[in-house]
């Protein structure tokens, strides 16, 4: 640092000076402390108040520390650090606030932890540049270029330098902690000195800063309730006598006058120009230079907030000067205590009680409940000057003032007032008037940050973040493909994927035509195949949609849904990959030779191989990325239509980047993380959740089949383990199968211990789950503490609310049914994780986490009718409002305005994230209960019997649990209205695992259950009980039930064929319901497997070319049968045909692509025969077929199950 010259003299202050310092706030004690480790002993403080550090003291409550002041220790607080660890003062460091930069790279896993660094990150290379310039400069009190070229308003000077993006990034945090709004008139010095000294990791004391003063004033000479009335100099300027300081005590009122040699007022200037008598001309300048905030700090205890620990910030009072009184900042400091900080700013005409006020009223719009006031206290925050004052000398001015008349100045108002600035002055402050030992102590100088180049905020985009991955981790890999065995089948690494990607976009612009906007569809199965298109797409500016290949078997549903999609976005190119295209060659001469019905795809639509364009050596101009604006939309994702048609969201790269930052803000995910999963691309779970998140944390992640976790739940498990994965997540439905599925021998192999996050979401997730699943794998190391559960839909990406729990495990309450159907909520208990509830399930609700008002995530629980805010423990509907929020539905303006831009009604306290006020609606039901978010059901499936509210979810979870006949998710609560007498009931639709031989006492069993089960929980009766066929109840391809579709269906008759029996309405099907006392068809002989084989083999040679040549011994049962022995279209469907009179079993030509040896083809047809020929039920297991990739569709249907 530069220091100006001063024109007295510099002779240091002799040792056996008695040294008077007015002031015992961190200023005071910190001078204090360097003085006597320079030897000076002779020190007296005079402090005002009982007890030491001011503003930086920490309230006890209940024997927990609140600290009043400053909070927490900066990445750059090296003085504190210094101190901190010779006084033996422990920091910890304050998760979810770092960014760190070193050796020219960002480290990803620190970048993103709050939503300050979304806004700056981009900017990055243009802030270091001009950081560069500043850095020496920005220390107010500590040279005077920071009045020539810092002195500009903070709005003007960031203008006039194109990085408002550090306003848009820093200014609720600035304003929050006390220093004033931006449009002020405040120079830039303050406001960048702010950022230096919070950048990168943040760390607190675990016992409050109390024990920091304490321990550094210990022993120190303190006169407490000393008032300082009067300072006389007189003697002192005539060098006649010392320096007479008049005390009075707080007490008892008795004056006393001390002598001092020297003094140094450690006060701001409003109370020093009290007691000085006789101010020098420049002192009494100075003085009335300098200006000051009221400050509140208000402790409270408040029912109903978070009390996750950290620091809420309300941006709408932050930045609006019209609302001083108001709640700017909250901060919970102890884990699970209602016990806040509140932070407000005052003026002469707001003052403590209408502050005060103001608070209660906040505390009530935020949904909490004020209990108690503990401390309420005003203070004269950050002492500073205008622009006006700066560029004329005010600092330089200040350093001249410094040892005349004996008396020195310490305090925030000749810095920046920080904690670490106070320190650093008054360390500085000795060294040059106080340091007899003549050295000359180098000053402490910030680092220089690298220069990094990463693009503007505006324009950055999905291209351009894998171009950085690619640079950073090029050898690295980024995604495994594992099958079912859990060989790894597939691998590519960042730089393949981003050359591939380059070919892909290359192809989209130059070769097919393709401009910025254009749509195309993603037809993929589950793979790593789609990943270069994807990202093709998104280096071209090309939007993606994902979709689920069209299942061919059930033709009529699944490319009715093709054309629909490809007809609302208007693609007219659809990606593929070789496997699938020969798919539909296969059907194709299926249908030829008539065994199928002709598929009709939409015309004009050009099918293109992947494969073939990933390996072109054209790659797509790299400059080009650069432009692609981070508004455009990339990726249209097709809403689950389960209440209605499906619907695309617009989702931009700007809302893709926040969703994903927003989740590895609360989960810290980093480059020596892996995640391990098996949710599909066309799932925003797996698209945004898995594949997408990988990129953004430069981690790598392992992925397989859906179809192989349905087959075998515990590959998923082992998977985990044999790769140590940190985090998996799946549907709620997967942790419940799993749990049953799983036997005790597969549980002795796997190691969960590795799991940071097994996160639950994507539909109803409960209680009941979460218990079974910790318990079954609490061997193998699984915590329940392990599950982050989360609230998310497509409209907003993925991601919504989730991960931070309150508690280490999952919060759950338990809530009393009655009042619930009346849209209220009374909790019974709200500390069912440590106790065995035997309640009905259905009244244990599980939380989804607490919204991240950091990241500029808000939700609000509306009243459908009225838009107005529900009252606290009242139903609505949950409204969201964040970067994260889709553009709107593709193609539909006027649903778009309904859904995304949704107006509270009359709300004073309006939207503290959006300058427009708009919300999401997001269509489900919940309420908010001490902060945390809490889902009932999605708003159109809602059951309204006698003016009662029933969830069909929780209806249906009482069900599925009533008999282990019953398919898990397969169960659909509706509810009809009798037009005629107006009234309303219930219907209960339920799916069986059992589909042959079926026992009338079976049927009648499950009925009875049912009847008794959900009067009993829910207080309603079942008007009619439906016993279907498997695979009868209608879902989504997310596999979400589509409960009005079913109401459709039954009522219109669709639904009669597969009604196995119905009570209400007796419809029985004699075929499959056996008398009781019919006697037991006998078992046919099972073949064995080498008998399958053997005729297996016999057909091939029959049908295939190149088999024919050999003896029927000479084929191999291992090898594939395309590749070896050259089945084409023709050969499969005749060997089909062939297998079907052979064994009496339908077998897709299809089927060859997944099971493509003769031995994979006699597994599956020895389970089928073995289907066929069980006369029995196990009760306790579900049919557990072979899936085939004809049956994707269909099992993911059936399995990925939401509300």
């Amino acid at each position: 640092m530069s220091y100006t010259s001063i024109s007295h003299s510099s002779q240091p202050i002799p040792k056996n000076s008695h040294i008077g310092i007015i002031g015992a706030g961190p200023a005071g004690i910190s001078i204090a402390h360097f003085l006597r480790k320079e030897g000076y002993n002779n020190l007296t403080l005079l402090e005002s108040s009982s007890h030491i550090a001011g503003k930086s003291a920490t309230f006890f409550h209940e024997n927990r520390g609140y600290d009043v002041g400053a909070l927490m220790v900066g990445h750059n607080y090296t003085n504190v650090k210094s101190l901190a660890s010779e006084l033996d003062c422990p920091l910890e460091t304050f998760t979810g606030r770092s960014l760190d930069i070193e050796n020219n790279n960002i480290l990803v896993n620190d970048t993103n932890k709050i939503g300050i660094y979304s806004k700056l990150l981009p900017n990055i290379s243009h802030y270091l540049e001009e950081k560069q310039s500043f850095l020496d400069i920005s220390c107010p009190g500590h040279g005077q270029l920071s009045e020539r070229e810092l002195y500009a308003p903070i709005t003007q000077f960031l203008k006039d330098r194109n990085m408002s993006y550090l306003k848009d990034a820093w200014s609720l945090a600035y304003t929050s902690a006390g220093y004033g709004y931006i449009q002020d008139d405040i120079p830039a010095a303050y406001f960048l000195k702010f950022i230096e000294n919070s950048e990168n990791t943040i760390s607190y004391f675990k016992n409050g800063f109390q024990d920091f003063w304490s321990k550094m004033s210990k022993n120190l000479n303190v006169i407490y309730n000393s008032k300082v009335i009067s300072i006389d100099r007189s003697l002192k300027q005539k060098n006649l006598g010392p320096i007479l300081v008049t005390t009075k005590n707080a007490l008892n009122n008795f004056e006393q006058t001390l002598a001092f040699d020297n003094i140094i007022i450690a006060t701001n200037p409003r109370q020093t120009e009290q007691f000085i008598t006789t101010p020098s001309p420049l002192e009494s300048h100075l003085f009335s230079q300098v200006v000051t905030f009221d400050f509140y700090t208000i402790i409270a205890t408040v029912k109903n907030l978070s009390t996750k620990v950290g620091m809420t910030t309300i941006p709408k009072y932050c930045s609006d000067k019209r609302y001083v009184g108001h709640t700017t900042a909250y901060y919970c400091a102890h884990e699970g205590v209602p016990t806040y900080i509140f932070y407000a700013y005052g003026n002469k005409d707001i003052g403590p009680e209408q502050v005060t006020e103001l608070l209660k009223q906040d505390i009530i719009s935020m949904g909490g409940e004020l209990e108690e006031i503990h401390y309420n206290q005003r203070w004269d925050f950050f002492p500073h000057v205008s622009s006006l004052s700066m560029a004329r000398g005010f600092y330089s001015k200040v350093e001249n003032v410094q040892g005349e008349q004996g008396t020195f100045y310490v305090g925030g108002w000749l810095d920046f007032e920080l904690t670490e600035n106070c320190i650093s002055y008054s360390r500085d402050l000795v060294r040059r008037f106080f340091n007899l030992s003549g050295k000359n102590e180098k000053s402490l100088h910030l680092p220089v940050l690298p220069h990094i180049d990463i693009k503007p905020a505006s324009n950055l985009n999905w291209g351009m973040l894998l171009r950085l991955a690619a640079k950073r981790y090029p050898d690295k890999v980024a995604f495994t493909w594992v099958d079912v065995n859990l060989r790894e089948e597939a691998k590519i690494t960042y730089s393949e994927l981003y050359k591939q990607a380059r070919c892909v976009a290359y192809y989209l612009r130059n070769n097919a035509g393709h401009k910025v906007g254009d749509p195309i569809l993603l037809c993929y199965a589950p793979g790593l195949k789609f990943l270069p298109i994807l990202f093709g797409c998104m280096l071209a500016g090309i939007i993606a949609v994902p979709i689920a290949p069209p299942n061919l078997a059930t033709a009529d549903k699944d490319i009715a849904r093709f054309k629909y999609l490809a007809q609302t976005t208007g693609a007219k190119l659809v990606f593929s990959d070789k496997n699938y295209m020969l798919y539909t060659k296969l059907y194709a001469a299926k249908s030829y030779f008539g065994f199928g019905k002709k598929i009709e795809w939409p015309e004009d639509l050009i099918w293109v191989e992947g494969e073939n364009i990933i390996s072109s050596h054209d790659l797509f101009d790299e400059k080009l990325i650069d432009e692609i604006d981070s508004d455009n939309v990339a990726v249209l994702q097709f809403s689950s239509g389960s209440t209605g048609d499906p619907k695309g969201v617009m989702l931009t790269h700007k809302n893709l980047l926040h969703n994903v930052d927003l989740m590895q803000t609360e989960i810290d995910l980093g480059p020596d993380d892996t995640i391990a999963f098996w949710v599909p691309q066309f799932h925003d779970l797996g698209l945004i959740g898995g594949f997408l998140n990988t990129i953004r944390g430069g981690c790598k992640s392992v992925v397989m089949s859906p179809l192989t976790f349905l087959q075998k739940p515990e590959s998923w498990l082992q998977m985990i383990t044999n790769y140590q994965a940190t985090f998996t997540a799946a549907p709620n439905f997967a942790y419940e199968l799993a749990a049953r599925k799983c036997d005790n021998n597969s549980i002795k192999n796997l190691n969960l211990n590795s799991i940071r996050g097994a996160f639950n979401g994507a539909e109803p997730v409960r209680w009941s789950t979460l218990k079974s699943f910790a318990k079954k794998f609490g061997p193998a190391g699984f915590k329940l503490s392990m599950f982050k559960c989360l609230y998310g839909l497509a409209e907003h990406c993925a991601y919504s609310v989730g991960f931070r729990n309150l508690h280490d495990i999952p919060t759950v309450i338990d809530i009393d049914p009655i009042p619930l159907r009346e849209g209220r909520v009374k909790v019974r208990n709200n500390t069912l994780t440590n106790s065995n509830n035997d309640n009905s399930p259905a009244n244990n609700i599980v939380s989804t986490g607490v919204p991240n008002l950091m990241m500029q995530v808000e939700v609000r629980v509306v009243d459908q009718e009225t838009k107005k805010l529900c009252s606290p423990n009242t139903i609505g509907e949950v409204w969201v409002s964040s970067p994260s929020v889709g553009k709107g539905y593709y193609g539909k303006e006027k649903n778009s305005e309904e859904t995304f831009r949704a107006k509270l009604d009359n709300d004073d306290h309006g939207n503290w994230i959006t300058d427009n006020g708009s919300f999401l609606r997001t269509g489900d039901l919940g309420f908010l209960y001490n902060g945390e978010l809490f889902i009932t059901g999605r708003q159109k499936d809602v059951i309204i019997i006698n003016g009662k509210n029933h969830y069909p979810q929780d209806i249906e979870l009482t069900v599925q649990e009533s008999h282990n006949a019953i398919r898990p998710g397969c169960i659909c609560a509706i509810n009809h209205t009798d037009v005629e007498n107006g009234t309303d009931s219930l219907i209960v639709l339920v799916e069986i695992r059992q589909q042959k031989d079926i026992k009338q006492e079976l049927l009648q069993e499950i009925c009875d259950c049912i009847a008794r089960v959900v009067p009993g929980n829910h207080g309603l009766s079942c008007q009619r009980i439906v016993i279907l066929k498997q695979h009868s109840i209608p879902k989504t391809t997310s596999g979400k039930l589509q409960r009005a579709k079913a109401k459709d269906l039954l009522l219109n008759g669709s639904m009669d064929k597969k009604i196995i029996t119905s009570v209400g309405e007796i419809v029985q099907d004699p075929m499959n319901v056996v008398d009781i006392k019919e006697k037991k068809p006998k078992k046919k002989p099972l073949m064995t497997l080498e008998t399958i084989q053997q005729k297996i083999a016999v057909n091939v040679h029959k049908v295939s070319k190149l088999a024919s040549k050999l003896s029927i011994d000479q084929i191999d049962f291992k090898v594939n049968l395309i590749t070896t022995y050259g089945f084409d279209s023709l050969a499969a469907v005749q060997l089909t045909a062939c297998l079907k009179d052979e064994f009496g079993i339908e077998i897709a030509p299809a089927l060859l692509l997944d099971l493509p040896t003769i031995s994979d083809l006699a597994g599956h047809i020895l389970k089928q025969l073995s289907t066929l020929n069980s006369e029995v039920y196990d009760e306790g297991e579900d049919e557990n077929p072979t899936i085939s990739l004809e049956d994707i569709q269909e099992n993911i249907t059936s399995h990925l199950l939401c509300s």
